[in-house]
């Protein structure tokens, strides 16, 4: 690789033909064990989160706490407790738009209540005729 100064005082880096710019090649997959293991399906992470939206605070830190608890319910039991110390409703909006999808948005379009006209009319103005002179 050689350097060549740019004309804003940089250098730019150019590698020789042949030359790899990633020696190491690309990084080695995840151990096989890893990528066997069971994923959860759609319907299960709903279930838990829709079950962990309903503890109180004293539940969501024993599920934080457990051994035994997956990492699903202590990741979806995290995010609420921070967002409940914090006074903040980020997460638990996330979660339920998850699980129930976002509200549908609706816009009234009328004019003071009336329905719109449906003609449309159109004016031209400071459009001078040339034998009006």
């Amino acid at each position: 690789m050689r350097t060549i100064p740019t004309k804003y005082g940089g250098y730019l880096r150019v590698w020789e033909k042949g030359e790899s710019g990633n020696p190491k090649g690309r990084p080695k997959k995840i151990h096989p064990q890893f990528t066997t293991t069971q994923t959860y399906k759609m319907s299960e992470i709903n279930d838990t989160i829709q079950y962990i939206v309903g503890m109180n605070e004293e539940q969501l830190q024993k599920v934080i706490d457990d051994n035994n608890a997956t990492i699903l319910e202590k990741t979806v039991a995290n995010a609420l407790r921070k967002s409940l110390s914090k006074g903040r409703l980020d997460s638990l909006e996330t979660l339920l738009d998850r699980v129930y999808g976002k509200p549908g948005e609706s816009v009234d379009i009328t004019s003071n209540g009336e329905g719109l006209n449906n003609k449309i009319q159109i004016e031209i103005l400071g459009v001078k005729n040339q034998n009006e002179d």
